[in-house]
C-alpha cells in the first residue's frame, strides 16, 4: 500500500470521527435554509459520483477522483440538517465498501507479485540454462520466447524487480555473448570452406576439355572426379557472396566432363558397331572356304583373314565372344580337315625341315674342315634356299639353327673372294625374302631389278667396244684401249655375277 492510499484511509477515519460527534457539536453560525439546501444537494451528487466509481471498472485514475471526492465533502462541513445523516450514512458506506475492497485488492495484487516473481525466477533459470547450449540458431529463438513471456508476466514486489531483470539480463548477455564467439567461428569456417572448394575448383577446371582416348583412361578419370565430387559435398557452406557463382562453376565443369565421356562412348558405340559389321563379313568370307581343297591358296587367305581380324578392333562387348566363336568355328574347321587330309603336305613340311637341318650341319663341317671350300658353302646355300617352307612352328627353330651355322664361318670370310662374299650376302638376303610375307612379289621385284641392271651394263659395254673401235692407233690411244679394256672385263664379270644372282632367283 503506498502513501496515497494510506493518506485517504486516514482522511477516510477522520471523516467517519467527525460525522459520529455532528450530532454534539454546535455550529457557530446559522445558516440559510438556501445554503443548507445546496451543502445537501452537493452532498448528494458527491454519494451519487462516488457510487458510480464504484459500480464502474476501475483504473488508475480512480484513488484520485475518490481522494477529490472526499476533499469537496470536507470543504462543504458539516450540514445542520435532518437529511444530512441520511446522505452521511451512504457516503460513509459507500467508503467502507470502496476501502474494503481496496484492502482485498491489495493482498492480491501481492500474492500476484510473488506468483509473477516465480513465474519470473524459472524463466531465468531456463535462460540460464541456454547459456550452456551449443545449438546457437534454437538457443536464441528460445531465449526470445522467454523475453516475451517475462514481458507478459506482471509485476514483482518492488525489492525484486531490479534483481529479476539483472538476472535476466546477465544470462542474455551471456547468450548473445556466445553468439557473437560462434559467428566469428562461422566466418572462419565459411572462409576455410571457401578456401577448399576453391582449390577443388582449380583442380576440376582440367576436366572441363577432357577428351580422353581409352576406356581406361575415362575410368580412372571418373573416379577422380567422384572423389572431388564427395570432398566438394563433405566441405559445406561458403560465404553467401561466393555461394553460387563457386557452386555453378563446380557442377558446371562437372556436367561437362560426364557429357563428354558421354559422347565419346557414343562416337566408341558406333565404331564398336562398325568393326562388328566388318568381323561379320569377315565370317562369311571364312564359311565361303572353310571346304576349299585348295589348301596352299586357301591357308593364305585364312591367315590374311586372321590378321584383318586383328587390326579391325574391339567390337560391342556383349558380341565379344560370341562373334569370335563364330569366326574361329571355320578357321579351325578348315585347319583340321587340312590336318587329317592333307597329309602329303605335313610330311613334305617335316621333309624340308631334315633337308635344311641336313644343310646347316654340313656349313657347320665345312667350317672345322683344314682347306675351307667357298664354292661348297655357297652351294649349301643356294641349296638350303631351294628347298621348300616347313611348318609354321618350326619356321623360328629352322631359321635360328640356319643363322647359327653360319656365324661358325665368320673367321673364313677373309678366305672369301670380293665375289664370293658378295655371293655369300645375296644368298641371306634371299633367305630373308623367302621367309617374309608376299615373297613371290618381293622375289619378282628382286628379279626385274637385276635384268634392269644386266641390260644396262651390257648397253655401256657395247658403248665401251664401240668407242674402241673408233680409236686410231697412237700412245694415247693405246692407254685409253688399255682402260676400256679394263672397264669392259669389269663390267663382263660383274653381268656373270648378277646373272648368278637372276639364276638363284630363278631357280
Amino acid at each position: 500500500m503506498n502513501s496515497k492510499e494510506v493518506d485517504i484511509i486516514e482522511n477516510n477515519n477522520s471523516a467517519k470521527s467527525v460525522d459520529s460527534t455532528s450530532k454534539i457539536v454546535n455550529s457557530s453560525s446559522e445558516l440559510s435554509k438556501k445554503d443548507i439546501s445546496d451543502k445537501l444537494k452537493r452532498k448528494g451528487d458527491i454519494v451519487k459520483n462516488l457510487r458510480n466509481l464504484l459500480n464502474g471498472v476501475e483504473d488508475s485514475k480512480t484513488f484520485k477522483k475518490v481522494k477529490k471526492l472526499q476533499n469537496e465533502w470536507k470543504e462543504i462541513g458539516i450540514v445542520n440538517s435532518n437529511k444530512e445523516k441520511s446522505i452521511w450514512t451512504n457516503y460513509n458506506a459507500l467508503l467502507d465498501r470502496f476501502y474494503n475492497n481496496r484492502s482485498i485488492y491489495f493482498e492480491l495484487k501481492d500474492l500476484d507479485s510473488k506468483k509473477n516473481l516465480e513465474i519470473k525466477s524459472k524463466l531465468c533459470e531456463q535462460a540460464e540454462k541456454l547459456t550452456k547450449s551449443s545449438d546457437i540458431r534454437s538457443t536464441i529463438y528460445k531465449l526470445n520466447k522467454i523475453h516475451n513471456e517475462f514481458k507478459q508476466t506482471g509485476p514483482v514486489p518492488i525489492s525484486e524487480k531490479v534483481k529479476i531483470w539483472e538476472r535476466l539480463k546477465k544470462a542474455s548477455d551471456q547468450i548473445y555473448k556466445n553468439k557473437k564467439e560462434f559467428f566469428t567461428d562461422i566466418k572462419k569456417t565459411l572462409e576455410n570452406n571457401l578456401s577448399k572448394k576453391q582449390n577443388i575448383l582449380e583442380k576440376i577446371e582440367n576436366y572441363e576439355t577432357s577428351n580422353f582416348g581409352k576406356i581406361s583412361d575415362w575410368s580412372n578419370e571418373t573416379k577422380k572426379i567422384i572423389l572431388m565430387k564427395d570432398e566438394w559435398e563433405k566441405i559445406g557452406a561458403v560465404p553467401k557472396k561466393f555461394s553460387k557463382t563457386l557452386t555453378r562453376n563446380f557442377w558446371t565443369i562437372f556436367k561437362k566432363f560426364f557429357s563428354n565421356k558421354s559422347k565419346f562412348f557414343k562416337k566408341r558405340d558406333l565404331l564398336y558397331s562398325q568393326n562388328l559389321k566388318l568381323k561379320l563379313e569377315l565370317i562369311q568370307e571364312v564359311e565361303s572356304i572353310k571346304d576349299s581343297d585348295d589348301w596352299s591358296k586357301t591357308t593364305s587367305k585364312i591367315l590374311a583373314f586372321q590378321k584383318e581380324w586383328k587390326k579391325i578392333g574391339k567390337v560391342p562387348i556383349k558380341d565379344k565372344d560370341k562373334i569370335y566363336k563364330k569366326f574361329k568355328r571355320p578357321c579351325d574347321h578348315f585347319f583340321e580337315r587340312m590336318r587329317f587330309q592333307d597329309k602329303d603336305l605335313v610330311k613334305e613340311y617335316e621333309s624340308n625341315y631334315n633337308l635344311k637341318s641336313d644343310i646347316c650341319k654340313k656349313i657347320i663341317e665345312l667350317t672345322k674342315k683344314n682347306k675351307f671350300s667357298t664354292k661348297k658353302l655357297l652351294e649349301l646355300q643356294g641349296d638350303f634356299n631351294l628347298i621348300g617352307s616347313v611348318s609354321k612352328v618350326k619356321v623360328r627353330m629352322i631359321q635360328d639353327l640356319y643363322n647359327d651355322s653360319l656365324s661358325k664361318i665368320n673367321d673364313k670370310l677373309s678366305l672369301m673372294t670380293k665375289d664370293e662374299i658378295s655371293t655369300f650376302n645375296f644368298n641371306l638376303d634371299l633367305n630373308k625374302i623367302l621367309q617374309s610375307s608376299h615373297s613371290k612379289n618381293k622375289l619378282n621385284k628382286k628379279r626385274l631389278s637385276l635384268k634392269n641392271k644386266i641390260s644396262k651394263i651390257e648397253s655401256e659395254v657395247k658403248n665401251l667396244i664401240n668407242n674402241v673401235d673408233f680409236l686410231k692407233s697412237s700412245v694415247t690411244a693405246n692407254n685409253l684401249k688399255k682402260d676400256y679394256d679394263k672397264k669392259i672385263l669389269e663390267a663382263n664379270q660383274e653381268v656373270n655375277l648378277l646373272k648368278s644372282y637372276l639364276s638363284l632367283i630363278n631357280k
